[in-house]
């Protein structure tokens, strides 16, 4: 069985390095914390407002029937990785509402998913940060003029919940919590006003579940859970699912979501597989969940099967095709390593951990986590194959190297004593 700790992260939203078990119970822990601000302790709906949140008698924009159809072919393009097609629906929405802040939130999706990608390049951050601030500047505008408005308040929690997110990626991590505690009250008022949308349920769905596991599952966290007594994790999984079922603006981050949840958290390679799927299947463009669809396949002991899904990346990448990074290149080669490496075929394993670090290689002053961790498995394969001396080189470069994921104590380790398939190592990953 491949070791869990070598395939538990999923790219997503987080941190500039390995997306790990860890990373994510940060994310979450803000989101928790935030989330017991006073005054904003229960979860459910009606907790929206203590006090009768201000009603207003405009019409959403999300209600129109051209608006619609304009957005669900623009995210459907979004999802497949089309960004030139998506750009141009976003932009066709944007001319017809030109004040409205419809139009810097939509035009900025196909920028936070080329964030997704490649979440250790920052270039893009600078121009979404500035999307994001123009939607609030527009909802506030609105709020201004009707503190009903649904729309304002709608786009105004929508960028608060991107940015807080692109922002935790970022180690941000106080700002990201108070862009989660507003995110939160804007939501609560908005589902007191429109119950039956589902999309609603997604920041109330993260929010029961995570209020519920994290505090059983981490002691730092116990003291929150008397601030969320409300929190249950069954009704927060079944949020999300009726969002993925119901919604029409955040179903596929919904799944997204889900796919996370049951891979990091409840550990569950049918379930992981499940969301991996329903991903991959609508959206075949998406080199993303092309690539998070091996890992879980990876994850669930069906080696062959995730094989197959790293040669197809590669060969997409090989072939130029824009959707693919060196990021995504990377890792699968990282994959396809291991899945030699456990299967004892450790000449084939070396040579996609040398061609990871080749790729790392060209990627001049981007931070590359992968790297070191490339460099520590090329020296526990030599050790395998008895080439000690070139695998203690190895060994030294990791320690060489920024540290990820304990390479640096594992390098130390393995320079006292080889690495042996059969060690405790190999269990651990």
């Amino acid at each position: 069985m491949v070791a869990m700790n070598d395939v538990r992260y999923v790219p997503h939203l987080l941190p500039n390095r390995r997306i790990s078990c860890r990373c994510l119970v940060a994310l979450a822990l803000i989101f928790a914390l935030a989330l017991v601000a006073p005054g904003q302790a229960s979860a459910g709906p009606a907790a929206a407002g203590a006090g009768k949140a201000a009603q207003s008698s405009q019409v959403s924009l999300l209600t129109d029937p051209a608006f619609r159809a304009t957005a669900d072919r623009g995210l459907a393009a979004l999802y497949n990785m089309d960004f030139a097609t998506a750009d141009r629906e976003f932009a066709a929405i944007a001319k017809v509402y030109p004040e409205h802040p419809v139009g810097p939130f939509l035009g900025a999706l196909t920028t936070w998913w080329r964030i997704q990608r490649d979440p250790q390049d920052t270039s893009h951050d600078g121009r979404f940060f500035a999307a994001m601030e123009e939607t609030l500047e527009r909802s506030e505008r609105r709020l201004k003029r009707d503190r009903g408005d649904l729309d304002g308040k709608f786009f105004a929690g929508g960028a608060l919940a991107f940015r807080g997110r692109l922002r935790s990626m970022r180690g941000s991590w106080l700002p990201a919590a108070t862009d989660c505690k507003r995110a939160l009250k804007l939501v609560r008022e908005v589902v007191e006003r429109d119950p039956d949308n589902a999309d609603l349920y997604f920041g109330i769905g993260l929010y029961e579940y995570f209020g519920d596991v994290l505090p059983e599952r981490h002691a730092i966290l116990r003291p929150v859970g008397v601030f969320l007594p409300e929190a249950q994790r069954q009704r927060g999984l079944e949020h999300l699912e009726r969002v993925v079922r119901d919604g029409r603006f955040v179903r596929v981050e919904a799944a997204w979501f889900l796919l996370q949840i049951h891979f990091h958290f409840e550990r569950d390679p049918a379930e992981s597989l499940r969301w991996a799927e329903w991903l991959r299947q609508r959206y075949p463009g998406n080199s993303l969940f092309h690539e998070v669809r091996g890992r879980v396949l990876l994850m669930a002991g069906k080696r062959g099967a995730a094989r197959e899904e790293f040669r197809a990346i590669l060969a997409r990448y090989e072939a130029g095709d824009p959707a693919y990074t060196p990021a995504q290149a990377e890792r699968a080669h990282y994959g396809l390593g291991l899945t030699h490496l456990h299967a004892g075929e450790y000449r084939t394993a070396l040579s996609h951990f040398q061609r990871l670090d080749r790729i790392a290689a060209q990627r001049q002053g981007e931070e590359v986590p992968l790297r070191t961790l490339g460099l520590l498995r090329q020296g526990m394969v030599l050790d395998a194959m008895g080439a000690r001396a070139h695998a203690i080189s190895k060994y030294r470069q990791v320690l060489a190297e920024k540290d990820t994921s304990r390479a640096h104590e594992r390098a130390r380790d393995h320079l006292k004593e080889p690495w042996r398939p059969a060690g405790e190592e190999d269990d651990e990953g």
